[in-house]
């Protein structure tokens, strides 16, 4: 099994962000609401799964919880299975670039808007009737 090494995890992040900040703005937009839509998905399991069965939960609290907390990850599960844009993660992978002076700070705050509003799009889309 190799390893990789901080350096290269680095390199790493920095070609990914160079991807995201590369994307076009419909790629952008529509993956950025299928994570807000994944998300969505998984908050809402977690709520079903973890409080839909109170009588199974109602001696033991901790039962309710770990459910719950079991399924949440679900939805971001599907937001790394799919290649969807979601904005923490964003946050985070875009720094290492902008560091080492790869691309400039506009291109990043261009990304984290659609990304933003994006994820809320695809939130409201979810739970919209």
């Amino acid at each position: 099994m190799s390893f990789s090494t901080p350096a290269e995890i680095v390199a790493q992040a920095e070609r990914a962000a160079l991807n995201k900040i590369l994307l076009s703005f419909p790629r952008t937009l529509v993956a950025a609401m299928l994570a807000g839509i994944y998300i969505a998905m998984g908050g809402l399991l977690s709520l079903l799964i973890g409080y839909g069965f109170p009588e199974w939960t109602a001696g033991n609290p901790g039962l309710q919880k770990l459910l719950s907390g079991c399924m949440f990850p679900l939805g971001l599960i599907l937001v790394v299975l799919a290649g969807a844009e979601l904005f923490t993660g964003n946050n985070a992978v875009l720094i290492p670039g902008f560091m080492k002076k790869k691309y400039g700070i506009m291109p990043i705050l261009k990304n984290w808007t659609i990304v933003y509003i994006g994820n809320f799009i695809g939130a409201i889309f979810f739970v919209y009737p």
